[in-house]
Order: structure tokens, then sequence, then C-alpha cells
């Protein structure tokens, strides 16, 4: 399994290509999406909220730093507790990413 990371959308040097409409490239071909950022971040909704329309096919863990009340993720994510193991993170992700990758090569 390979892993790419993001800074999120407040520290892309170039801007986040997802605010701006347009799909991610780290996403666009990613088995599996892990988001770590405080949800109630508002450029955090805003990628959360064009997740169905750019990356629908990829599947979505959300993965907060802390409860955060008030905030809203796609439907079809899988959320995971404030502070769950890495262990059960791990696992969580790399079933996802194993029945993504399945998928597609079918």
């Amino acid at each position: 399994m390979q892993l790419l990371t993001c800074p999120g959308p407040a520290n892309q040097p170039h801007g986040c290509p997802v605010l701006d409409g347009r799909p991610c490239p780290l996403a666009a071909h990613a088995d599996v999406i892990v988001f770590a950022f405080p949800p109630s971040d508002p450029g955090t909704q805003l990628v959360l909220g064009e997740h169905p329309r750019l990356h629908a096919d990829v599947p979505l863990v959300v993965a907060p730093p802390s409860a955060d009340e008030g905030s809203t993720v796609p439907c079809d994510a899988t959320i995971v507790a404030p502070c769950t193991p890495a262990a059960e993170l791990i696992d969580i992700v790399s079933d996802l990413a194993t029945r993504h990758a399945e998928s597609r090569a079918s």
C-alpha cells in the first residue's frame, strides 16, 4: 500500500483544486481517502461537500482529531471515533482500499 498526504485545503501553496470545483489528482487515483481535518472548518466542509460529486467512487474515511458538533460528512463516508487506535484505523483503511482496488480491476 502506498500512502500519499495532503496538507489540507487551507495549506495548499497553489490552492486546493476541490475548492475550485476541480477533481483532486491525489484523490482521483486513491483507493481510499482518510480525511483527518477538523470537520467544522469551512474549507473542510467545502471539500467534504464536493466529495460525492468529484470522487464518489473512492471510499472516504472521516477520522476527525476531536468530536466536532455541527459538521456534516457525505452519507457514504466511514466515520471513525476520535482517538481510534491506529491499528484499528489501519485495518479499516486497508479493508476499504483492498475492496476498492478489486472493484477497479473488475
